[in-house]
């Protein structure tokens, strides 16, 4: 039963099979929005309701593909096994190839725990904030600064962080754009930078209302609504711009600088903040990975040189 099994599960045709229906699937899904079901939008709705049904809004994470990558493994492991048993007394250039195939199923295995384990998540960071790595140690932001340029883009700014272990061992390392850096297996990315701007109000009860640009506030029949923070022409103060309203009114743009009221509120403070954010990874696939190249072109080597041995012993 055993010889039945591999026999088939080693077949030529199924390895056709498979890598056909990965070509197609491959075609058929770049002309589909690759995204989450709230974002997905796909008319007529019945077909949008096929695609969300077959998981073609997410092919890596479908059904549709898990299965037949599970298949193919299970085929290119048997072809594996099945070239050991029967070739296992041939000679050095044979070696090659089934080391070539040892590679391939490492390959195979290390992107598929890549696939499963491999997670990441963003991270916002103003100057003094911090965050816990997935390891469970402390990262934080000492400070950013422009390197040069113009400062709005992002690959001009370098941020230096700080990461605290368990042990209360601190590490200092700086990140910028396309200079990740790694720690412990987990690789941080530097990939955007923005200046936040925040306005901070006060009513008379000294409650405290935190407004961002866009963002209103609401008084009776009066509404405010903050727009952005500028600077007078002769003096660094920051002045909060507002659209100030009323029903059926026109909006008119006023400016205030701290300590000034609007209505029931003070302006308590008027900041700009500098924000960086970056991307924390772990991947337990990689290392996987990495081994199945060097066993792939070990494999490569050696049925490389068995070719210049044999045409060097008939010349």
């Amino acid at each position: 039963m055993l010889r039945n099994l591999i026999h088939y599960t080693s077949s030529l045709k199924l390895t056709l099979f498979l890598i056909l229906y990965f070509i197609l699937f491959l075609i058929i899904v770049s002309f589909i929005p690759q995204t989450g079901i709230d974002n997905f939008n796909v008319n007529p709705v019945w077909l949008r309701f096929v695609f969300l049904f077959f998981g073609l809004h997410q092919f890596t994470h479908s059904i549709l593909f898990i299965l037949p990558i599970a298949a193919f493994i299970l085929n290119l492991s048997a072809c594996t096994i099945k070239r050991l048993v029967k070739k296992k007394k041939e000679k050095f250039s044979s070696s090659g190839r089934d080391i070539i195939h040892i590679g391939l199923l490492i390959l195979m295995t290390g992107g598929s725990i890549s696939f499963f384990l491999k997670h990441d998540k963003n991270l916002v960071f103003s100057e003094g904030d911090q965050h816990v790595l997935f390891n469970g140690d402390k990262i934080g932001l000492v400070s950013t600064d422009r390197l040069s340029g113009d400062g709005n883009n992002t690959e001009n700014w370098i941020s230096e962080f700080t990461i605290t272990s368990g042990s209360g061992e601190t590490h200092h390392f700086r990140l910028s754009v396309n200079n990740p850096v790694t720690y412990r297996g987990i690789s941080l990315y530097q990939f955007d930078w923005q200046m936040k701007e925040y306005v901070y109000l006060k009513d008379s009860q000294d409650n405290i209302y935190v407004l961002e640009p866009g963002e209103r506030i609401v008084h009776g029949d009066n509404q405010y609504q903050f727009k952005e923070i500028s600077t007078t022409p002769y003096s660094p103060t920051y002045e909060a711009v507002f659209l100030f309203s009323r029903e059926g009114e026109n909006p008119v743009e006023i400016h205030l600088k701290e300590l000034d009221d609007i209505s029931v509120f003070a302006i308590k403070e008027i900041k700009k903040v500098k924000q960086i954010k970056i991307n924390e990874g772990e991947d337990p696939g990689f290392a996987v990975v990495v081994v199945s190249f060097i066993v792939i072109f070990t494999g490569l080597l050696m049925i490389t040189v068995k070719k210049i041995l044999f045409k060097t012993g008939r010349n």
